[in-house]
């Protein structure tokens, strides 16, 4: 995930450069990289922008208890996924600098991680197999407040915004151990395969910046909290433990909740304005 971050931002950093080098008269086009005037000339109007980017969530996982011998699952564990979102709205103009942002936005995020353990290093058996997958989209509605500092080379535009919105997210974990040598015959296998479904409403609150380019070009970093309020939930799937031949079965609906978390949200990427 770490690689991927860095990876996504030395991608902005490059098309920054590009953009410059690119630049032409500062007298063509919308925004002009290095424009000193494009506070005063050219924010104070409307237009609409485009956003697009990459998204980091910290989710709350509600799968059931569990503890087995080489895996278990406890409650209110934190996965981290990444995705992307896309948005589009419309940027109103103020005064002095001052802006607010509508912005409908849409973010699709999934993750899948795989484990396999040995039973000993010099032997060829595969003793265990871990797979987790998370899931996770979501709508929402943000307004922003805006100021913007006009600098020589690129503009820079800190804002705060508040947003609300709804979601669906899917949360699966599958462990399977198997005997402890293919040649035992004591039951020492267990497994847990179970997935919960949840619908959910948020309420999130974020800080950021954008850098203004050129030509209507930007690039944008935002870190929000999150409120998260689970309305529903389905939880299937099965488990057993090493030496019991007792199987729990996970198939239960559950309406009309209130279960809030706090959670951390992370998004990175480029726009447009126009």
């Amino acid at each position: 995930m770490k690689r991927t971050i860095l990876a996504f931002a030395l991608l902005l950093l490059l098309s920054s450069i590009s953009f410059a080098e690119e630049a032409g008269s500062p007298d063509e086009g919308f925004m002009i990289f290095g424009d000193k005037n494009f506070a005063a000339e050219k924010t104070e109007e409307s237009k609409w922008i485009f956003k697009t980017g990459l998204e980091y969530i910290q989710y709350t996982s509600n799968l059931p208890e569990y503890s087995g011998k080489f895996e278990s699952v406890s409650a209110g564990t934190k996965a981290d996924i990444l995705g992307f979102g896309l948005g589009i709205g419309r940027e109103f103009y103020f005064t002095n600098g001052f802006s607010s942002t509508f912005l409908i936005s849409a973010v699709y995020q999934k993750s899948l991680d795989k484990s396999i353990g040995k039973a000993a290093e010099d032997i060829d058996y595969d003793l265990s197999n871990v797979r987790d997958a998370q899931y996770v989209y979501a709508y929402e509605a943000s307004l922003s407040l805006n100021y913007l500092l006009d600098y020589k080379t690129v503009d820079v535009q800190p804002f705060i915004d508040i947003a609300g919105g709804m979601g669906y997210a899917e949360i699966e974990k599958e462990y399977i151990k198997k005997k402890e040598a293919p040649s035992d015959s004591a039951n020492t296998t267990e497994d847990y395969d179970v997935k919960t479904k949840e619908n959910f409403l948020f309420t999130r609150l974020g800080l950021g910046v954008n850098f203004i380019h050129f030509k209507g070009f930007m690039s944008y970093f935002k870190v929000s909290s999150m409120i998260v309020q689970v309305t529903d939930k389905e939880t299937i799937g099965s488990s057993n433990l090493s030496g019991t031949t007792a199987v729990v079965d996970y198939d239960g609906k559950e309406k009309n909740l209130d279960e809030t978390e706090i959670i951390t949200t992370a998004q990175l990427g480029l726009g447009y304005y126009f």
